[in-house]
């Protein structure tokens, strides 16, 4: 019994002790030092490579799923403007959100299915700019040539 009214009172001691020096911490000491270099909005796009933005609207469909069907949007095939394939975007679609892609600047060939054909709308992406691709211009682009 004397053992365990030892722990108890050991107990009673370590932890105020423990709070107070936790409770305690000072944060560090971070002033500002005019001997270093400073980095301002500007610079800082300079370090980044010109970037624009595309937005799909690509056609949506039911998938049908265990419990539900839920709405979603059709993947996407990205080329640049020589035809060279460059990536697939939402080849396993979860929602009804549109296609984000952040990419250089340059002309894209975007192809999708939409009315059960695949079709494909030419863009362009400018730097520091926003390009939308609507779902109604994918139902009505040209269809692709099969080669």
């Amino acid at each position: 019994m004397p053992r365990r009214l030892q722990t108890i009172g050991t107990v009673l001691l370590v932890a105020p002790l423990l709070f107070l020096s936790t409770g305690c911490y000072s944060p560090l000491q971070v002033t500002w030092d005019d001997h270093q270099p400073v980095l301002s909005p500007q610079e800082s796009q300079r370090l980044l490579q010109p970037q624009g933005l595309l937005i799909v609207y690509s056609e949506r469909y039911d998938k049908p799923d265990e419990e539900s069907p839920i709405i979603v949007r059709r993947p996407i095939q990205l080329y640049n403007d020589k035809g060279q394939f460059l990536e697939e975007y939402n080849y396993n679609p979860v929602n009804d959100d549109p296609i984000s892609i952040a990419l250089p600047p340059g002309r894209y060939i975007v192809v999708s299915e939409a009315k059960w054909a695949s079709r494909r709308v030419q863009v362009e992406v400018k730097d520091a700019q926003t390009t939308v691709v609507p779902e109604s211009l994918i139902e009505h682009a040209p269809l692709v040539s099969s080669s």
